[in-house]
C-alpha cells in the first residue's frame, strides 16, 4: 500500500468516527510518519493532531489501520 491510500484509508476511518458532520483534514495536513517502531498515518489540524492510525499489514494478513487511543510520546513531543 502507498502513502497515498494509507492516506485515504486514514481519512475514511476518521469521516467514520467523527461523522458526516466532523471536520476532515485536507490530504496535505495528512502524514505516514515512523514512530518508534510503527508506521502511522497522522491526521492534523494546524498544530493539533486530530487522530493517529497504525499501519498494520502483512505478514498479519490485509493491509488495516488500527486506530491509536492515545498519540504516542514521539509525536506529542514534536
Amino acid at each position: 500500500m502507498d502513502d497515498q491510500a494509507m492516506i485515504d484509508r486514514a481519512l475514511t476511518v476518521y469521516r467514520r468516527a467523527v461523522g458526516p458532520v466532523g471536520y476532515t483534514p485536507s490530504r496535505q495536513l495528512c502524514t505516514v510518519e515512523d514512530v518508534g517502531e510503527m508506521l502511522c498515518v497522522v491526521l492534523r489540524n494546524g498544530s493539533d493532531i486530530l487522530g493517529v492510525y497504525e499501519v498494520v499489514g502483512p505478514p498479519l494478513g490485509n493491509w488495516r489501520l488500527r486506530t491509536l487511543h492515545e498519540v504516542p510520546e514521539e509525536l506529542a513531543e514534536g
